[in-house]
């Protein structure tokens, strides 16, 4: 009886310290970071009346304001050459994102490729700008064409920093 006593007891004991250890553990997990709305995205750049490449679609940013996601479409119009997608992070080159030159056709766009892709930037985010650049061969001079020139246009500000 004694003994019987003794194993209930130990197991109980045991049950009571094993609970404890997994609740410890599963407190001490990192909390994942929540997107929050997904921000509009539409980005243009044309010259000599005509597009020559855009973008649209939407970014997320996390709660954490470190990381962002983007899911875009990639369209080249009548660019020279395949357009190339700037992002600036906190108004500084972050990442270029070079059009394939290939893609599907859609209405408005001539050459379209998807782009998403989720950013761990390492410090708080403000603001994620989107540029697009494109160019042309006008007159026999091959030039080049920005939809942004330090403007705020393509800006999209964090609403949780």
């Amino acid at each position: 009886m004694k003994v019987t006593l003794f194993r209930h007891r130990l197991a109980v004991g045991l049950t009571m310290i094993l609970a404890m250890l997994a609740g410890s553990l599963l407190a001490a997990a990192p909390a994942h970071a929540t997107y929050g709305a997904q921000l509009p995205v539409n980005v243009g750049v044309s010259a000599y009346s005509a597009s020559r490449g855009s973008v649209s679609g939407w970014v997320q940013f996390d709660d954490g304001r470190t990381q962002f996601r983007y899911e875009l479409t990639f369209c080249r119009n009548s660019s020279f050459s395949p357009p190339t997608l700037e992002i600036h992070v906190n108004n500084a080159l972050y990442r270029h994102v070079h059009h394939n030159g290939g893609g599907s056709s859609s209405p408005g766009c001539s050459f379209a490729q998807g782009v998403a892709i989720t950013e761990s930037y390492g410090a708080a985010v403000s603001s994620v700008q989107f540029v697009v650049v494109g160019s042309s061969f006008n007159q026999n001079v091959y030039r080049v064409h920005r939809s942004s020139s330090g403007s705020s246009y393509g800006k999209v500000i964090n609403p949780y920093y």
